[in-house]
């Protein structure tokens, strides 16, 4: 590369160098740039310099102990951004600013975590299947069901004989009918298709929920609940066994730690409610965006659906995902756990 070249792209380099120092300083803790620091050094005493990494090979040229002034440490990780092309990187400024606004947002949502904590008591108060029933795809409780002559069940609640997915299709151009809609958004969220892991029948949720607290008619032919479709118990019977991970997350991670501190010894809530209630997030978030997917068609109806996935993210932070890594994988390993799970055959009628 000629020298003209290197003169104008230098500066180039240079200044990348500083914000990327400057971001450091802003973002990383002491501890942080010591263990990178570390790992650097570890990988030069065996030799493995060709694994550095470009933030460790700058690291490393800026504590080089063979040159003995700043300003050769300098001119030499100037030359490492220049040579590994660093300034061709994103641009470092945008990740800061990114970065800067998650803290921000972590720090609202500190602020916001008595409120949060306080829903998860009520939503613990008002549990009754999300430890044995999971949501399902509407493509699985629409699908109609191969072993049934008429199955009647396909799309619709086999109790209340609703529909997964209907709404009105009047307009919503008055605030009356506008708070209509809304409500029957709310009505499908609640009242979603789940499958009882015990036996792999699909019911609405609103409905099963309503079968739990209902007089038993025969009690004293039949001890506990059984599945209103069948004669297999959902009550008085361990529970399902819940995602590998979730206990162990739930055992190591500070911020679930702290949610489920809090909830025991302020609310009362027991461990076992504390997994039911990360259960019951993941079946509602489900149930969310297969809604959003399937009817999400104007503008209001998707805003109401994002906006109770915007809750449930709350959540999730508050229970300690704050990415969808982990959380994705125990959610697919929930909904497909249980009888009937790894068929799409099951069908609402049994």
């Amino acid at each position: 590369m000629s020298d003209t070249k290197v003169e104008e792209e230098a500066p180039e380099a240079l200044q990348w160098l500083f914000d990327m120092l400057d971001c450091h300083d802003r973002l990383l803790d002491r501890e942080h740039q010591m263990r990178l620091f570390r790992l650097a050094v570890e990988k030069q005493m065996h030799g493995r310099q060709h694994c550095w990494t470009q933030k460790e090979r700058l690291y490393m040229a800026l504590t080089d102990c063979e040159l003995t002034s700043p300003e050769e440490r300098c001119d030499l990780a100037l030359w490492s951004s220049y040579t590994l092309r660093l300034a061709e990187l994103k641009d470092i400024n945008k990740q800061v600013a990114i970065r800067t606004e998650h803290l921000q947002r972590t720090s609202t949502m500190d602020s916001d975590i008595d409120d949060i904590r306080e829903h998860l008591y009520e939503k613990a108060c008002n549990m009754a299947i999300d430890h044995f029933a999971c949501a399902v795809p509407l493509s699985i409780a629409t699908a109609k069901n191969p072993s049934v002559v008429l199955d009647d069940n396909a799309g619709c609640c086999p109790i209340c004989r609703n529909s997964y997915t209907a709404l009105s299709t009047s307009n919503v151009d008055t605030d009356t009918e506008d708070d209509s809609r809304m409500e029957e958004l709310l009505d499908l969220l609640a009242d979603f298709p789940v499958r009882i892991k015990y036996c792999g029948h699909i019911i609405g949720k609103a409905c099963l929920e309503q079968w739990m607290v209902i007089p038993k008619l025969d009690e004293h032919k039949y001890d506990n609940r059984t599945c209103p479709m069948c004669r297999v118990e959902i009550e008085g019977v361990d529970a399902p066994e819940m995602p590998q991970g979730l206990r162990k997350h739930l055992r190591k991670d500070a911020g679930a730690v702290e949610t489920a501190r809090e909830l025991m010894q302020g609310y009362d809530v027991d461990l076992d409610e504390c997994f039911y209630l990360i259960l019951a997030c993941m079946s509602e978030e489900i149930a969310c965006e297969e809604l959003l997917a399937a009817i999400g068609d104007t503008d209001k109806d998707a805003d109401v659906l994002r906006a109770q996935l915007a809750n449930l993210r709350e959540e999730k932070w508050a229970w300690g995902f704050s990415d969808d890594g982990l959380w994705m994988q125990l959610r697919a390993e929930w909904m497909g756990s249980g009888v009937g799970a790894a068929s799409e055959g099951t069908g609402n009628s049994g």
